[in-house]
C-alpha cells in the first residue's frame, strides 16, 4: 500500500512540475513579449518625438520662407498702389488707365505726368471690380499721391474721391486709394480692423506697406507684423 501510495505521490508530483515548468515557460515567454511590446512602444514614443521635432523645424523653416517672400513682395510693391472701385470696360487700354490716374491726380490737386507711371494694369480679384494698381517711378511720388488722397477726402468730406472727380460717366461711385499690399499684409490688415473694432481701437492704418494700430490719441502707435501681435496686445481679461 506504501509503494502504491507513493507512485502515486510521485506520479502527482511529476504532473506538478511539469505544470509548474509550462507555467513558467509561459511567464517567460510572457515577459518577453511585454520587454518587446515595451521597446518597441519606447522606440515608437522616441519616433514620434523626432518626427515632432522635425515637423517644427519644418514649420519655422516655412514660416521663414514665407516671412522672406512676404518682404520680396513688398519691396516690389512700395511705388505702386491699389485703386478700388474704378468702373471697367469690356476693352481698356493702359492709356486710359493713365488718363484715369492723371484725372484722380488733378482732382486731388496733385499733377501727375504719363512719365511718373511706370506701369498701371487691373488686377484679377476672385468677384467685384477689378482694381487698377498704379506703379509710380518713385516711392515719393506715390507717396505724394496717397498723402494728397487723403488730404482732399479730409477737406472734402461731404463730397470724397469718386468716379465723377475721374470724368466717368454713370452714377458717382466711391474711389479709394491705398497702397499695394501683399496678400499677408491685406488679411493681416484686415485682421486688424476687426481687433480695433472689436477692442475699441481709435485707429488702424497702413503706411509703406506696414499695417499699424493705435488704441487712442496720445498713445504711440504700434505696428502689426503678424497675428501674434494682436495677441499681445489683446486686453488681458
Amino acid at each position: 500500500m506504501f509503494e502504491d501510495w507513493k507512485s502515486q505521490q510521485d506520479t502527482q508530483n511529476k504532473f506538478l512540475r511539469d505544470s509548474i515548468k509550462e507555467i513558467r515557460d509561459q511567464s517567460c515567454q510572457i515577459q518577453e513579449s511585454i520587454n518587446f511590446v515595451s521597446c518597441s512602444q519606447s522606440e515608437i514614443t522616441n519616433r514620434m518625438i523626432e518626427l515632432e521635432n522635425a515637423n517644427k523645424q519644418n514649420i519655422s523653416y516655412i514660416q521663414q520662407l514665407e516671412n522672406r517672400l512676404d518682404q520680396m513682395e513688398r519691396a516690389s510693391r512700395l511705388s505702386s498702389v491699389e485703386i478700388r472701385n474704378i468702373p471697367s470696360k469690356k476693352t481698356e487700354t493702359k492709356d486710359e488707365l493713365t488718363s484715369l490716374v492723371i484725372n484722380a491726380g488733378k482732382a486731388v490737386k496733385m499733377i501727375i505726368e504719363p512719365s511718373n507711371i511706370k506701369d498701371v494694369f487691373r488686377t484679377n480679384p476672385k468677384s467685384g471690380i477689378k482694381p487698377v494698381i498704379v506703379d509710380f517711378t518713385t516711392v515719393v511720388l506715390k507717396e505724394k499721391f496717397i498723402q494728397a488722397t487723403k488730404t482732399f477726402n479730409r477737406d472734402n468730406y461731404q463730397n470724397k474721391l469718386s468716379s465723377s472727380h475721374l470724368n466717368i460717366d454713370g452714377p458717382p461711385a466711391p474711389i479709394f486709394v491705398s497702397d499695394n499690399l501683399t496678400p499677408k499684409m491685406k488679411r493681416l490688415h484686415f485682421l486688424a480692423r476687426d481687433f480695433t473694432r472689436t477692442y475699441n481701437y481709435k485707429y488702424c492704418w497702413v503706411a509703406h506697406g506696414y499695417v499699424y494700430v493705435r488704441k487712442q490719441d496720445g498713445n504711440p502707435a504700434i505696428r502689426v507684423n503678424s497675428e501674434s501681435d494682436l495677441e499681445k496686445i489683446k486686453p488681458k481679461d
